[in-house]
Order: C-alpha cells, then sequence, then structure tokens
C-alpha cells in the first residue's frame, strides 16, 4: 500500500494544532502533492495556548495560522480549514463530531490522516473523533446537516512527538524530506528555549530510523485503524 501512495487522489489530514500534520506526515503530503493529489488539512485549533500566557492567545493563533499558510504552500497543501476551537479545549462532543462529519463529507477523501493518541489532551481528543466521525459520515445520516453521506475506505494514523511502537505502513519521504524541514522551520513561533531545535531533531532522527526499516533514506510510518476494514 505505502509504495503506491500515490493512488490516493484525495486526501484530507486532521491536525490538533497547525504544525502536528507537519510532524506526523508532511514528508507524505509533499510527496502527495507532487504527484497530483489533492490533499486538504483540517485544524481543530489555532496552537494559541503556546505563548507565554492566555493575555496573547489570539495573537498567537494569528501567528500560527500565518506560519501554517507558509508551510502549506511548500508542502502543496490544496486548502486549510481551522474549526476555531480554543487550544487545549478540543472535546469528543457532539459540536465537533458533526463539524468533523460535514468536513470529511464536504471533501470526500479516499484517505484519512489524523493523530494517534498521546500526552496531548487535544490529540487524544482528535483520536477519538476522526475515526468516529468517519463512520458516521459513511451513513444515511444527517445529510441535511452535514451533506451526502460519503465513505472513507482507508483512516490511517500519523506519529506525533510520542512515535509508534508498530506500525502498518512506512512511506519513503525521501525526494519529499528537504519540504518537510523547510515545513518545520516556517514554525517559528515554537523556538521557546529549544523546543523547534528538538523538534527538527526529532523529526530527523524518526525519519532515518523509518527509512532503515524500510531501506530507503527517509520515511514516515502510519497504523491502520482497524475500525474501518477495508475492501480488497
Amino acid at each position: 500500500m505505502a509504495d503506491r501512495i500515490e493512488r490516493f487522489k484525495r486526501v484530507l489530514v486532521f491536525s490538533a494544532h497547525p504544525d502536528d500534520e507537519i510532524i506526523g506526515c508532511a514528508g507524505t503530503i509533499a510527496r502527495l502533492a507532487q504527484a497530483g493529489s489533492e490533499v486538504f488539512v483540517v485544524t481543530f485549533t489555532g496552537g494559541g495556548t503556546s505563548g507565554a500566557g492566555l493575555s496573547g492567545e489570539k495573537q498567537m493563533d494569528e501567528r500560527r495560522e500565518s506560519e501554517a499558510a507558509q508551510a502549506d504552500t511548500i508542502l502543496g497543501i490544496r486548502e486549510r480549514r481551522f474549526f476555531g476551537i480554543p487550544t487545549q479545549s478540543v472535546a469528543h462532543d457532539r459540536e465537533t463530531h458533526q463539524a468533523t462529519m460535514r468536513a470529511i463529507r464536504t471533501f470526500r477523501p479516499e484517505l484519512i490522516l489524523t493523530h494517534f493518541r498521546d500526552r496531548h489532551k487535544d490529540h487524544n481528543a482528535a483520536y477519538q473523533i476522526v475515526p468516529s466521525a468517519a463512520w458516521h459520515a459513511s451513513e444515511e445520516i444527517l445529510m441535511e446537516e452535514c451533506g451526502p453521506r460519503h465513505y472513507t475506505p482507508h483512516v490511517w494514523f500519523y506519529e506525533g512527538v510520542i512515535g509508534f511502537g508498530r506500525y502498518s505502513y512506512a512511506v519513503d519521504i525521501t525526494a519529499t524530506f528537504d519540504k518537510k524541514l523547510a515545513a518545520m522551520h516556517t514554525q517559528l513561533s515554537q523556538t521557546r528555549t529549544d523546543y523547534l531545535d528538538n523538534l527538527v531533531r526529532l523529526v530527523e532522527g524518526r525519519a532515518m530510523a523509518r527509512g532503515a526499516d524500510i531501506g530507503v533514506q527517509y520515511a514516515e510510518a502510519f497504523l491502520k485503524c482497524n475500525l474501518h476494514p477495508t475492501a480488497l
């Protein structure tokens, strides 16, 4: 599957914060975009609590949205939408669940990429919301509110700061790893202490390790969501 990643012509990526998809799957996004696939991103929050205090949350949201636009240009992302949920407030409630269903039915992807569980509450909420919403999006329900039903045959999790113990697929990103790094370096709001530098080191080290698993220079890992059986 992973050596044929370009088979997916419409891909929807969910991220809790504006840089999560860069850390997890930016090389794959760039590879898909270079091959002519349409890649869309939905981001739950603006990431505003990454500043020094809540007084600057709105300004940080705006700064991070601007950085995300720069990264989108580098990676070839077709469109990004923000749900506008305050950072650290993503919850698997009815409103967010239906907004996620609506996004899936609007973009009608063949592949969804989303968070796996880890230590951040927003990431964990996305991990719960997206697979469930993808299933509900395929049912003939709430079509007046959320649009015509759409079945997404493939739902994969990408790695966050905490990596997988095991995974299903590895995608060769050797040809697009430079774009992943360039996108990481647009996230200048994340330069508090040595946080961004350490993220870049993490991204490079993990990409090398995943690449070694499949005999290439750089790769990204994905775990198939087993809630969604795939027809062969």
